[in-house]
Formats: C-alpha cells, sequence, structure tokens
C-alpha cells in the first residue's frame, strides 16, 4: 500500500513490545521488515545496520534458515549500495550455511543475491559462472519435484485402482 509512515510506526510498536514479551524471533523479524521499510523511504544507510541486528539476533536464537535468508538479504542490500565486496561474503556465507543445513529450495535466493553483486560490480565472469550455478540448480529442483509428483501420482492412482477393485 506504501504507506511507509504507518508501516514504521507499526514496526516500530512491533518491535517495542517484542523487545517486552523477549520474543527474539519477532524482534529479528521487525528489524528485517524495518530495514525493507527504511529503503523504501530513501533512508538506505539505517538498513544495514538493522539488518546486522536482525542477524545476530537469528544467530542466537540457532535458526540457519533465517541468519542464511537475512544475509542473502543483506548481501542484496550492499549490491543496492556499491558495496559489491560485502555483498559478496554475505552472499557466499548464505549460500554456506543453506548447502550446510541441505535448505536447496532456499539455496536460489543466496544465488540471485550474489549474482546481482557480481553484475553491479560489473564481474562478467562470476556473473556468467553464478548464472550457470543458477540454471544447474533449476534443473536439478525441476527434476526432483517432478519425480516427487509423479511418485505421488502413481501412488493415488494405486489406491484409487484398489478401491473399484
Amino acid at each position: 500500500m506504501k504507506q511507509y509512515d504507518s508501516a514504521l510506526l507499526y514496526i516500530d510498536k512491533g518491535i517495542k513490545r517484542a523487545k517486552a514479551e523477549q520474543n527474539l524471533k519477532a524482534v529479528a523479524n521487525g528489524y528485517s521488515i524495518k530495514a525493507d521499510i527504511v529503503i523504501n523511504i530513501g533512508q538506505k544507510e539505517k538498513a544495514e545496520a538493522l539488518l546486522m541486528q536482525a542477524i545476530e539476533i537469528r544467530k542466537k536464537i540457532g535458526d540457519a534458515d533465517f541468519v542464511a535468508s537475512d544475509m542473502a538479504q543483506l548481501s542484496i542490500y550492499y549490491a543496492s549500495v556499491g558495496k559489491y565486496e560485502k555483498g559478496i561474503a554475505a552472499a557466499q556465507e548464505a549460500l554456506k550455511i543453506f548447502e550446510d543445513n541441505k535448505l536447496v529450495a532456499k539455496t536460489m535466493f543466496a544465488y540471485e543475491a550474489l549474482r546481482t553483486n557480481y553484475k553491479n560490480k560489473g564481474d562478467d565472469k562470476n556473473h556468467a559462472l553464478v548464472l550457470e550455478k543458477m540454471l544447474a540448480l533449476k534443473d536439478s529442483l525441476y527434476t526432483t519435484n517432478s519425480a516427487e509428483a509423479l511418485t505421488e501420482l502413481q501412488q493415488k492412482f494405486a489406491v484409487e485402482k484398489k478401491e473399484r477393485t
């Protein structure tokens, strides 16, 4: 709805309440959301600190999925402000976390962040390499999802066949 003043007001209230209730997950979510809001209202310089706070909280909680997602979001932020080396490092760390925790479906988000940093930096060689990895991952995910869908259909068919018999 692009009502950023209201969004900022409510996210601050939400963060304050989450802190009072010691709900670390909600505080981290709040910081991440607030980072998006400040970027949209042209206060990009505030976003880095908010994203770093969110990541530190996620690390304390031990939620690898959200740590990596927030790191990928931080990487995209760095790409937008010209801090490409920091963006590349954040994306690579996110990729490692995703891969170590076998979070394959979310890996594409980190690759997209890495790709954006290389593209914005003008590093065509690494940009192309990341695109190749993204295509291979998409093919792999498609093959896995197709096999799972086929198995599910075969099971449904077998059940239907038994019911009719």
